[in-house]
């Protein structure tokens, strides 16, 4: 049988390994335009020079028995009715079954000046890299928007630039993670490493300089103007349906799936940021946008194109970690519910928000101590009701695995 893969990241090559194993005699063929497989979620270690790109590489290993075919290059368009994919250079391949992994691509601004020598996209290793050599050049530096690519955009930066500001539409940080007190707390530690944040505005156009095709500086909507030789546009992303729906492919805010990750075509999956999924906590269609469930999906997509059905089950969309300076972050499910239990402790340096509907533990935010995330995100996962007494014990951060069992 032949597998074709459309797409090299997460979902992709965790679908190839498992397939691999799966049906080692089967050829796989796998498309990709960028040529190099790599974790995209540490791209912003690569722009602050933390690590070099060959060392973000995913996997560490692939199949080396000859099954394994590599090509490189774009698929313009799906055939379903032959079995067949139409690559930008005119050739076609077949498959038996095939599986999307189209990703997804960044929000622009639409804002005059986008197109600067300097203002940049954080989606790819080449925009790493391209970032990250204009950077060592640049006094000063501007993120567009509050959320974790902008802010892991800003940080890395920071290595580089000595002054970054970051422009931010809501009256918040990590609006979709966090609450007030988190991202008050998070903004704190922003502007002890030298970050400086400007909330409620966003850019009105980027500044040409006298040249008139690189970029000098931003114009934000509330008036103010700044210098700026190097820009991160940080807006979030859109899933890639287009390969799918063009071909009669059912889509909505992505490509939409059945539990066992088929499309809507015959013989045809799809994984990872490019397809919604059905969220376990909210019960909606949701795009999933998360590295570890791309790499799971890949994997479950592995079984059933293998014949070993497996039925992918509900995950929670909204799950975040992340690390500002001194700062650790866990982010998980629903900021708002029916009860809702915070603690502040540590003198302002320790914050926990539980949010609870229907008895049920459906939303964490963690800020400074988050060494137990594990039981509070297994709490969501399991969907059982959580007693008084050890709600308690969970917002005191008191809590262990023994009184979970105990206690439920």
């Amino acid at each position: 049988m032949k597998l074709l893969v459309v797409g090299g990241s997460a979902a992709g090559m965790s679908a190839v390994l498992q397939y691999h194993r799966l049906k080692p005699s089967d050829r796989i063929t796998v498309i990709c335009d960028e040529g190099s497989f790599y974790a995209r979620c540490r791209i912003p270690e690569v722009l602050g020079g933390d690590v070099a790109a060959g060392e973000i590489s995913y996997p560490a290993a692939m199949p080396a028995d000859g099954r394994l075919e590599v090509i490189r290059g774009r698929a313009e368009s799906i055939d379903p009715v032959n079995h067949s994919v139409l690559l930008q250079d005119g050739s076609l391949l077949y498959y038996d079954k095939l599986l999307v992994t189209a990703g997804s691509s960044p929000v622009k601004l639409g804002v005059r000046g986008e197109e600067l020598k300097g203002v940049f996209t954080l989606r790819s290793l080449g925009d790493a890299l391209s970032t990250a050599e204009a950077a060592r050049s640049a006094r000063s530096a501007v993120v567009c928007g509050g959320g974790l690519v902008g802010l892991k955009g800003a940080l890395a930066m920071k290595k580089w630039v000595s002054d970054v500001t970051v422009l931010v539409g809501s009256p918040g940080l990590l609006s979709r993670q966090l609450d007030e007190t988190g991202s008050a707390m998070l903004e704190r530690e922003l502007k002890r490493i030298g970050i400086k944040v400007v909330f409620n505005t966003l850019v009105e156009r980027f500044l040409p300089s006298g040249d008139g095709g690189t970029l000098a500086g931003v114009l934000d909507k509330n008036g103010g103007e700044m210098e700026a030789g190097v820009a991160i546009v940080g807006k979030g992303v859109r899933p890639n349906i287009d390969l799918v729906s063009k071909a009669g492919g059912a889509a909505g805010a992505g490509i939409k799936v059945s539990n066992r990750l088929q499309t809507s075509l015959p013989d045809v999956y799809a994984a990872g940021d490019c397809i919604e999924v059905t969220d376990l906590l909210t019960g909606r269609p949701t795009p999933s946008g998360l590295w570890p469930l791309a790499v799971e999906q890949g994997r479950y997509a592995a079984y059933n194109m293998a014949g070993a059905l497996r039925p992918y089950p509900r995950p929670i969309t909204r799950m975040n970690s992340a690390q500002f300076g001194d700062l650790p972050i866990i982010s998980a499910g629903l900021r708002d519910g029916e009860e809702v239990y915070d603690r502040l402790t540590g003198r302002g340096k320790a914050y926990r928000r539980l949010v609870f509907t229907g008895g049920r533990l459906v939303g964490t935010i963690l800020l400074g101590d988050v060494e137990k995330a594990g039981i509070y995100t297994g709490l969501m996962r399991s969907r059982r009701p959580v007693k008084a007494a050890l709600r308690q014990r969970l917002l005191e951060g008191s809590v262990c695995a023994h009184d979970i069992g105990l206690m439920i």
